[in-house]
């Protein structure tokens, strides 16, 4: 017989135990599972994943970084501690070619995406579940942008296809409907690649443009619900540059010689908005920018195919060796890539 002192949940309120579970990391509780049945019916259900979604939003991000040969993931705010917890992150569809070059191409509700060996992929990192789009094969110099369209509750994947001598186009692919859709695109060469970034129910792209035979460079916003465009706002340097989020706001960062900018556009959408955080010199380095956080860390891929983590407050690092490296941030969830609505 199960004694109180034994099992403490076993005259709480379901409801509370509920409210404790949502509040628990993804691999405690894909042992709880095994608790028991009425356990496991709670965890797998639709209504635990959608909650635990909403609950995941006030968690700290996890980092996954590395490359097809080693993936690795971490807690974010954990990474400058003397002994940081860096846990392998099993990924199957590396097991072969694992010399390819990887990129992730971002997250959104714990999903990644990921573009691997010329197939994109759309990963929980957190239950280890993946789905691998449809497709032919793609090139990394071919822009991609992930997100959730919650007008239709569904994730999508939009690439922007920009070659030499042809018309561009924008594809977007449908978790929900398992197809590709195709659209003219007439805002901007894309052509530099990069990854677009999701914010406000938008990709965010980097393009540039004839504007009375000045060449501009400027971030264009496209709808993830219709693919049409939403805004364009030049960008504050005319320089190269790669888009995050920071804190529910638009950020560029820039390579301007040796000298590594970064700037955040403070009003959605408004140009004059545009803000400096911050510039340091890189030339004792020869680092290129690779992932800015909500952290104030700056990621960066150096010559020797070595990674850096800076932390901008004490400039303390640390470093991983590896082949074409790449990161993203991420929150862990139940949301599941091959689910059928």
């Amino acid at each position: 017989m199960v004694t109180q002192e034994s099992n403490p949940f076993e005259n709480l309120p379901q409801d509370l135990i509920t409210e404790i579970l949502w509040r628990l990391p993804v691999k405690s509780l894909l042992r709880f599972r095994c608790v028991s049945k009425s356990w496991l019916s709670l965890i797998s259900s639709p209504e635990f994943e959608t909650n635990y979604l909403e609950v995941s939003t006030t968690r700290r991000p996890r980092i996954v970084f590395g490359s097809a040969t080693e993936l690795y993931t971490c807690p974010l705010n954990g990474i400058f501690n003397e002994l940081p917890h860096v846990e392998d992150a099993l990924c199957d569809f590396t097991k072969e070619n694992r010399y390819y070059k990887i990129q992730m191409v971002g997250s959104c509700n714990g999903l990644v995406c990921v573009v691997y060996t010329g197939h994109i992929f759309v990963w929980n990192p957190a239950i280890r579940k993946y789905r691998q789009l449809p497709s032919p094969r793609f090139s990394s110099r071919e822009p991609c942008g992930f997100g959730y369209d919650a007008s239709s509750d569904d994730y999508k994947v939009v690439q922007i296809v920009d070659k030499l001598n042809s018309t561009p186009y924008s594809r977007t692919y449908s978790l929900r409907n398992d197809s590709w859709k195709s659209l003219d695109w007439t805002h901007g060469r894309t052509s530099f690649g990069g990854s677009g970034v999701f914010l406000n129910g938008a990709i965010h792209w980097i393009v540039a443009y004839d504007d009375n035979g000045a060449n501009v460079w400027a971030v264009v916003a496209q709808s993830l619900a219709t693919g049409e465009l939403i805004w364009t706002v030049a960008l504050p340097l005319q320089s190269w540059a790669f888009l995050q989020v920071l804190g529910e706001r638009l950020c560029a960062c820039f390579r301007c010689g040796f000298l590594i900018e970064v700037w955040v556009m403070k009003e959605y959408g408004v140009e004059k908005s545009w803000s400096k955080m911050y510039c340091w010199d890189e030339s004792m380095f020869m680092r290129k920018p690779l992932l800015v956080t909500e952290e104030g860390v700056i990621t960066t891929k150096t010559r020797n195919r070595f990674m850096s983590f800076v932390f901008l407050k004490n400039w303390d690092h640390f470093y991983l060796e590896g082949r074409y490296v790449t990161a993203t941030t991420y929150v862990e969830s139940f949301v599941n890539p091959i689910k059928t609505w």
